[in-house]
């Protein structure tokens, strides 16, 4: 209607503004019930309150990169997803479950597919493979530099920096040196 010119129809008292406030409102509380009935159901089959969060979390993240609202994520929007919930897959590996379980007739991977994706990519972050993609994912790169780690550690960087200092090389660092010598 407002591509046409039609801000103001003569057969209701609405106009397109309220219509998109009212349609707004609706797509919002319809999220919210998604994310109470989530609880609900993880609740109910005996998951604990941690499960429930994550639960949340998950479609919190998956409703924030589902940037066009149609309740799948595209290729696109899945890698987002996967990085913002600081998931550390490689690219290769998105790409290939996302050709696996893109559900097609829908255009996307849908909510419970994505779950299953980030119940399995999840973990706990301290073996020595989890380190090791942290630092290629900060890098993107084989080498880690002074740049990324002050931007990335803001808060103190120069704990890391010591860290790494032995590993210094002439264009930044070798994480791949200091994370074997963290697992000798």
């Amino acid at each position: 209607m407002e591509a046409a010119g039609i801000l103001v129809c003569k057969n209701t008292s609405e106009t397109i503004y309220s219509l998109q406030a009212v349609y707004q409102a609706t797509v919002d509380s319809f999220g919210k019930t998604a994310a109470n009935l989530t609880s609900l159901i993880a609740a109910r089959d005996g998951a604990k309150a941690e499960e429930a969060e994550r639960l949340n979390e998950i479609r919190k993240a998956f409703d924030f990169f589902d940037v066009d609202h149609n309740k799948v994520l595209r290729d696109t929007e899945f890698a987002q997803a996967c990085e913002g919930l600081g998931l550390l897959v490689d690219e290769h590996t998105v790409q290939q479950y996302y050709g696996a379980n893109c559900d097609h007739s829908k255009g996307g991977i849908v909510f419970e597919r994505f779950v299953e994706f980030v119940k399995e990519n999840s973990s706990s972050g301290t073996g020595k493979n989890d380190v090791l993609n942290a630092f290629t994912t900060l890098s993107k790169s084989t080498v880690l530099t002074e740049d990324v780690i002050k931007s990335t550690f803001a808060e103190n960087p120069e704990l890391i920096l010591s860290a790494l200092n032995d590993h210094k090389t002439a264009d930044g660092f070798d994480y791949k040196s200091y994370v074997d010598s963290l697992f000798a």
